[in-house]
């Protein structure tokens, strides 16, 4: 373990990283959640430590009723991060720009799958909530929780997170023994790493 955690130490490139984003004011952004000190209309995401080689993905979910046809701006950001390799402190503006469309074919098309992998970490990490809430307030059976999460670790090694999978896994086992309190706290971990959207590989 030491040896892993001090390898990632010195393969880290950049600290501190934290996303500011301001949805346009025909605009709700209905999910991720932000950090504390963030608003409905204004949200702080602060992200982990990237590593050589790792990506960061997060998925956004935008709410809007209809828009005139063209290019619009749904929201502005703002990254900013610490970079090691220099040791300064960077920022990035950030413009998420939507294009409307009445061409059928086009938003007919296949999602990239980039982004639909993205997604269905976002909606993993929101049934893991769920089930987590139908725990503490017994809202749900334990055979219902071993359900949801079954299904939920099936998704998380589909898309390749296995180390979140086995997060699940151990709630598992703690759910069918009856500690519950176990199965929350390692729950609560699994969502922030899901949140967190990192991931190795390219």
């Amino acid at each position: 373990v030491f040896r892993k955690e001090l390898e990632a130490l010195l393969t880290v490139v950049a600290r501190n990283l934290r996303l500011e984003l301001k949805p346009a004011r025909w605009v709700t952004l209905r999910s991720p959640a932000g950090a504390p000190g963030s608003t409905d209309r204004e949200i702080v995401l602060d992200l982990p430590d990237l590593e050589r080689g790792a990506i960061l993905e997060q998925a956004f979910d935008f709410e809007f009723a209809n828009h005139p046809l063209g290019w619009y701006r749904v929201a502005a950001g703002r990254l900013t991060y610490d970079d090691l390799s220099t040791g300064r402190s960077e920022a990035v503006d950030l413009d998420f720009v939507i294009e409307f469309t009445a061409d059928a074919a086009r938003y007919s098309a296949p999602v990239n799958p980039r982004v639909g992998q993205a997604v269905q970490l976002a909606q993993a990490s929101r049934a893991v909530e769920k089930t987590i809430m139908g725990l503490k307030t017994q809202q749900i059976t334990r055979a219902a929780a071993v359900a949801d999460l079954q299904k939920t670790q099936m998704l998380l090694l589909q898309e390749g997170r296995v180390t979140e999978a086995q997060e699940v896994t151990q709630a598992l086992r703690a759910i069918q023994s009856g500690d519950t309190g176990s199965a929350e706290k390692t729950l609560i971990g699994t969502v922030l790493h899901l949140d967190q959207g990192k991931k190795t590989g390219p």
